[in-house]
């Protein structure tokens, strides 16, 4: 026969239980929430990441068809007048491709040594 002391610490034991696992299950369900919503934000941001490579993706292969219409279009006089009107236009940036050429023609011409 069981006291009252062992009925009440029964009692409290499975109250104690069924709370843990409510508070377990809220913890769960909170959990699961704050997941879907960072899988959404990330998602959305890999959406506007993706649009955004598509749009320059876009803009460079329009750039390279009109140089290529250009090219087709031009003679190398009217292309070297151009390309003197663009250097004084913008002397910095002509400059800038000027060094990048450069160093990219050292880079290829340079005779490879094996070490």
């Amino acid at each position: 026969m069981q006291t009252n002391i062992e009925k009440t610490n029964q009692e409290d034991s499975g109250t104690l239980r069924e709370r843990a696992r409510s508070d377990i299950q809220d913890l769960k369900e909170r959990a699961s929430s704050r997941l879907d919503q960072a899988t959404t934000s990330v998602g959305r941001g890999v959406e506007r990441a993706g649009d955004a490579v598509d749009n320059a993706t876009h803009t460079a292969a329009d750039g390279v068809k009109r140089a290529g219409r250009y090219m087709q279009e031009s003679d190398p006089a009217t292309m070297a007048d151009d390309f003197v009107e663009l250097a004084r236009k913008h002397p910095g940036a002509t400059l800038c491709v000027g060094i990048g050429l450069g160093l990219l023609a050292g880079r290829v011409f340079r005779p490879r040594t094996t070490r």
